[in-house]
């Protein structure tokens, strides 16, 4: 049996008591089940969460007290223990409490007056992240060591500094974060400064339904010091000055229905203390023991299963922001969507994982959604990401999985909520998605990266009056040096290297309407920002003509990577230039129409001269040919050849170079022994760029092959002849 190990991050508002002695799990005679009531008994009711967690229900606007705050019957409790089944938790918002119930008595509390009816209780884990070989680490110049990769990818250290500017406070000061997990070992040294500040406000495991999450399972701890971890020089959490709540919800030994029980009970636990972020990794969705079921595709919609429409939607409504993530489970086939719950659910930020080159990770889960909602809601680094090494106390391995993506987007979403601290989880939601910027293989918003990759600096920065504007041509490519500018002409901001402007309002609201334009080209867009919200990121992509630079190879022709390409408009004294990509195209940006020239210039190939065209129309598209800048050359192959394996065929090709002989006059292709004989022949009219290719066939319409020995090709044109030798081995019979 696989053990598995997750992280979560979660906002919940369930209520949760528990009673009874852990039962161990015997899924032949007994089944975990929840039982909905059909009513509460009247009650006055106390405070239902500390005064952190009624604050922070007041700010996101939820009643501080409801009747989902009322106790379940504790009458109704003790029936069902009486008839014989073991109480588990219990459950005030949803008015119902867990059970360990034999198979005789199920029907008999089924149809018990009080009872509304009985779910079973489902869960599943995601397979175990791969880790790599523990590595030695020396500090160095760079205060966050190996935590480098994922701080630039997110632009951490400018989050960071900005932070420290503007608020004079350690990122994450402030924030309660709950995690959840197979269990935790603070021994590592990345851990102490976390210990040194007391920063572990309350732990309880909810396996063993004891005050002891410590266990010698470590995921629970390299989850934590992503988000947490204080190693200068070595490794840095994204937001290491936090506060944390840990709950060991994770048995490893098996997977079974329990575990979902205990994760919803965990979930109401953490919201009664005032946490403002749950980080989770777990999944329900596949892979469960028998004889539990799998949940299906259909269930993936955000209200089926109990974890996703129950725990999900009331935690996020008392104002504690979710981060879950996505899953293991890549484009698994026969599966439409991979998303496991509770990340199918609307309010909650599910995760995807990225490699260091910014391509999705094979393993993450992808989406859409049952009911077609785009998910992963966004990605971060999942592959290779560093921790704490299992079982030491200084060293650190590289591990992958979308459970390491989850807990750096929770660090980000701390150091949101340090910076907006009135923000509500849905607008702490849309501060992450409009600061993300799409990775390189990505085209749109999708349900593979859903909105990309979030830029910690920009999110920190961002008001409810800010614009967030990425600026990329058609294929995708950022551009820098774009201008956005006010109606009245007003420059405001210029797209940096990654193709992004962050504008924001001074006086209170954005205007009604923006332009960006490149004023090299005098082309100006005009957009609605009534259209566009700010917590949209906004992907423009401005009228342009796809010039295409390529050079014809036999009957087809082949694009010409990193050519350069000139152009400009009809009247103006400077060039616009760019790269072609691996298509063979640049992209011109131009205003509606005019006439404009343009040449291209590539290693290899002759220089262009410039050719005028006229624009009229959105995405036409140009065409420009090179010709290759010929060198005399000739190639041979193979130069060994077998003797008497009939249908050999000796390939040649030739280039002439631009100055000597007529290309109209015939190349002549040879082949003679050392004593001069002629062996072969044949004339081929060299094409318009100086080439011929052909071939000698050997062993086919000839009497006899040549004898083994040393031949040498000639190939002869305009007065030059170029040789190469060529071996004819002996024979195979």
């Amino acid at each position: 049996m696989t053990a598995t190990l997750y992280l979560i991050i979660i906002a919940g508002t369930f209520f949760f008591a528990s009673a009874g002695p852990h039962q161990p799990y015997t899924p032949a005679t007994a089944h975990p089940v929840w039982v909905v009531f059909t009513d509460k008994p009247p009650s006055s009711l106390g405070a239902p969460a500390t005064s952190r967690g009624m604050a922070r229900r007041r700010q996101a606007g939820a009643r501080s007290v409801t009747r989902k705050d009322q106790p379940v019957s504790s009458t109704y409790i003790q029936t069902i223990t009486g008839i014989g089944a073991s109480h588990r938790h219990t459950f005030k918002w949803a008015n119902a409490a867990s059970f360990l119930v034999p198979d005789s008595l199920l029907q008999q509390i089924k149809h018990l007056h009080f009872v509304q009816e009985v779910l079973p209780v489902r869960t599943t884990e995601l397979p175990m992240p791969v880790s790599g070989i523990p590595k030695k680490v020396q500090p160095d110049a760079d205060s966050y060591g190996l935590s480098s990769t994922y701080a630039s990818q997110i632009s951490l250290k400018n989050a960071h500094a900005h932070i420290d500017t503007a608020f004079q406070q350690p990122p994450g000061s402030g924030i309660m974060i709950a995690i959840f997990d197979t269990g935790f070992r603070l021994t590592h040294r990345c851990f102490e400064h976390l210990l040194a500040r007391d920063a572990i406000v309350a732990d309880s495991d909810f396996v063993d339904l004891d005050a002891d999450v410590t266990h010698e399972d470590t995921h629970g701890s390299q989850t934590l010091a992503l988000i947490g971890g204080y190693d200068p020089g070595v490794f840095m959490g994204v937001a290491h000055n936090a506060t944390f709540v840990l709950a060991r919800t994770e048995e490893v030994a098996y997977e079974r229905h329990l575990e979902e029980d205990n994760w919803v009970a965990a979930l109401v636990w953490a919201e009664s203390l005032g946490v403002d972020i749950v980080n989770s990794s777990l999944g329900y969705r596949y892979d469960f023991d028998s004889p539990d079921s799998d949940y299906v595709y259909m269930d993936m919609d955000g209200i089926s299963t109990t974890i996703s429409r129950t725990a999900a939607e009331y935690a996020t409504s008392r104002g504690v922001v979710i981060v879950n993530s996505v899953g293991n489970e890549g484009n698994r086939p026969g599966h439409e969507g991979t998303i496991n719950a509770p990340s199918d659910a609307d309010g909650v930020i599910a995760v995807g994982a990225l490699d260091v080159s910014g391509q999705i990770a094979a393993f993450s889960s992808r989406g859409p959604t049952y009911d077609g909602r785009i998910k992963p809601d966004v990605v971060a680094l999942g592959v290779g990401v560093p921790v704490p090494a299992p079982q030491t106390t200084a060293g650190y391995v590289a591990s992958s999985g979308t459970s390491f993506a989850a807990p750096i987007v929770s660090g980000i979403c701390a150091l949101l909520r340090q910076t907006h601290p009135s923000a509500s989880p849905a607008l702490i939601r849309a501060y992450l998605t409009a600061s993300c910027r799409f990775v390189p293989s990505q085209q749109s918003v999708d349900n593979t990266y859903g909105y990309g990759l979030p830029n910690a600096e920009i999110g920190v920065k961002m008001k409810e009056t800010s614009l967030h504007v990425h600026i990329r041509d058609s294929s995708g490519s950022p551009v820098p040096g774009v201008i956005l500018r006010t109606p009245s002409g007003l420059h405001v901001d210029t797209s940096e290297q990654s193709g992004e402007m962050l504008f924001s309002s001074t006086d209170g609201a954005l205007p009604d309407s923006m332009d960006i334009g490149i004023p090299a080209l005098d082309y100006w867009y005009r957009f609605e920002t009534r259209t566009t919200p700010w917590g949209t990121t906004l992907t423009l992509r401005p009228n342009q003509v796809d010039i295409l630079i390529f050079y014809k190879e036999q009957d087809s022709i082949a694009p010409i990577e990193g050519a350069r390409v000139f152009w400009r408009k009809l009247g103006q004294s400077s060039w616009q230039t760019r790269t072609t990509s691996a298509r063979g195209v640049v992209s011109l940006y131009y205003d509606d129409s005019g006439p404009y020239e343009a040449y291209a210039s590539a290693s290899g190939f002759i220089r262009t001269e410039p050719q005028t065209f006229s624009i009229s129309t959105v995405q036409e598209s140009i065409q420009i040919e090179m010709r290759p800048q010929s060198t005399d050359r000739l190639i041979v192959f193979p130069s060994l050849i077998p003797h008497g394996k009939p249908g050999i065929e000796v390939i040649y090709e030739f280039t002439h170079s631009e100055s000597p002989g007529d290309k109209s006059f015939p190349a002549v292709a040879s082949v003679r022994n050392m004593g001069g004989e002629l062996v072969w022949k044949e004339s081929k009219v060299l094409d318009e760029f100086g080439l011929v290719k052909g071939f000698w066939r050997i062993g086919r319409n000839q009497s006899a092959w040549p004898v083994p020995g040393t031949y040498v090709f000639l190939l002869s044109h305009g007065g030059k002849t170029f040789t190469q030798k060529i071996l004819i081995l002996g024979s195979t019979n």
